[in-house]
């Protein structure tokens, strides 16, 4: 890790030109002045964000006028943690990676400091040049910055490329963030493009993550076809955690296209949490679409009393608070 740099450390200021007799005095450099003017009114922001909306976004404004290009490194790097972190920070981060983008990512990921949202800004960049976006992967150390700025890069791609957002994942570290990423990933590249999708989902060999991506594309399938995504998630996920993750959301979405469908695949479900809550989903949907069908599918139900004692309480409990 580096130090954080000081201001002057920062700019590299060189010493001013030796004046002729006849002039006055070195005059103040203008970067500096401007940096301290920058830095007064990021205090007076500060200041304000207690509740003064409009002396906070005039300030705001002002500040975000005296960002330029050229000048947007030397006032990145002259900004506290703090100050880095606000809405002028990552303006600035915005400008100094349109000028010089290796350089500011790097410094970014040297600092110990460094924010999710800066990694953003970060991947957001870099994805527009594929050379500097691996480059910049391959020298990157083993951080908390590196599993950011992966995960970043992965969900900003993966709209557009999929195998590339796939690529990212794996050179991230194994864990919930990896697996979120290649989830979301499995869930929009089959709602856009089943085959290719449901391909790469079949050649992981990770039986744990293979079934967590089937659950994630079933869900993206429950959109448009309910049906089939149930008969693929209960053919292809055995662990009964995340089908009882997974079901109520499928149940959901078939309940509100179809409850008397929906209801004679809950009805097949055997005993545990899937199925009681699976059951109340359709009874709740279907009951406000067509009453008299779902009393008497509720009444062919074992578990019929329960569900009517629910329906009961629930309906008693509006009246009991308008009293």
């Amino acid at each position: 890790m580096i130090a954080e740099p000081s201001p002057a450390q920062s700019l590299g200021v060189v010493p001013s030109i030796q004046p002729q007799p006849e002039a006055p005095a070195s005059a103040p450099n203008p970067t500096n002045d401007t940096l301290a003017l920058i830095h007064l009114k990021l205090r007076q922001w500060s200041e304000t964000k207690t509740g003064d909306k409009e002396t906070q976004a005039r300030l705001m404004n002002e500040l975000q006028a005296m960002l330029t290009d050229e000048n947007a490194a030397e006032i990145m790097q002259s900004l506290s943690t703090e100050e880095m972190d606000s809405p002028l920070g990552i303006s600035a981060l915005f400008h100094w990676m349109n000028v010089d983008p290796l350089t500011a990512a790097n410094w970014m990921a040297a600092r110990p400091d460094a924010t999710e949202d800066q990694a953003w800004v970060v991947a957001h960049n870099l994805l527009t040049d594929s050379t500097n976006l691996h480059s910049y992967c391959d020298q990157l150390p083993d951080t908390g910055w590196k599993q950011n700025f992966l995960a970043d890069a992965g969900f900003g791609v993966l709209s557009k490329n999929p195998v590339e957002a796939i690529n990212l994942a794996q050179r991230m570290d194994p864990g919930s963030a990896q697996t979120n990423l290649l989830q979301t990933v499995a869930y929009d590249w089959i709602s856009r493009d089943p085959n290719p999708a449901l391909d790469w989902i079949m050649g992981v060999n990770d039986p744990s993550l293979q079934e967590r991506l089937i659950a994630a594309g079933a869900k993206a399938v429950a959109m448009t076809d309910p049906s089939l995504a149930a008969g693929w998630l209960v053919s292809g996920v055995q662990s009964e955690g995340l089908l009882n993750d997974t079901v109520p959301n499928i149940v959901e979405i078939w309940a509100g296209k179809d409850p008397s469908e929906a209801a004679n695949w809950v009805a097949q479900f055997p005993d545990g949490v899937s199925r009681e809550a699976a059951v109340n989903i359709v009874s709740s949907h279907w009951l406000q679409s067509d009453s008299g069908a779902a009393t008497a599918w509720i009444l062919t139900l074992p578990e019929r009393d329960k569900i009517l004692t629910k329906l009961i309480s629930d309906q008693a409990e509006p009246a009991a608070d308008s009293r």
